[in-house]
């Protein structure tokens, strides 16, 4: 599990982001780890987002 940030005002998500810029640190290796052991911060597929989202939503209320 990833460390929670070391400063108040950055986000867990900003902190992760951070970590795995290190991937031979021990919090890298753990925050991607935890990821699954590899993460793109810039691939981001909306549509498939919105799609599970929408797969979340019709399970609970459809």
């Amino acid at each position: 599990m990833v460390p929670a940030p070391a400063h108040p005002k950055m986000s867990a998500y900003q902190h992760f982001l951070d970590s795995i810029q290190q991937p031979s640190s021990e919090e890298g290796r753990s925050a991607l780890d935890w990821a699954g052991g590899k993460f793109d911060p810039e691939l981001f597929d909306r549509r498939a987002a919105n799609a599970a989202v929408q797969r979340i939503c019709n399970n609970f209320w459809g």
